[in-house]
C-alpha cells in the first residue's frame, strides 16, 4: 500500500465485530452444535464458568 499510495497515506481501517441482531439467530446451527446446544450443562462446566461465586 505505502508503494502505491504514499503520496496520499491513505488509512485503511478494519471493523471487526459481533453484530449481535443483525441475523434472526446469532447461534450456529450446525447439527454438531445443535446437538451440543441441546445438552445439560455439566458441573465442571458451571465450575469453570462460575467457580466459587456461590452458584
Amino acid at each position: 500500500m505505502k508503494g502505491k499510495d504514499a503520496a496520499r497515506q491513505t488509512v485503511i481501517m478494519i471493523q471487526v465485530e459481533n453484530e449481535i441482531g443483525m441475523l434472526p439467530s446469532a447461534r450456529d446451527h450446525h447439527p454438531e452444535t445443535t446437538k451440543a446446544f441441546h445438552q445439560n450443562v455439566t458441573q465442571p462446566q458451571i465450575q469453570h464458568q462460575f467457580g466459587g461465586c456461590g452458584v
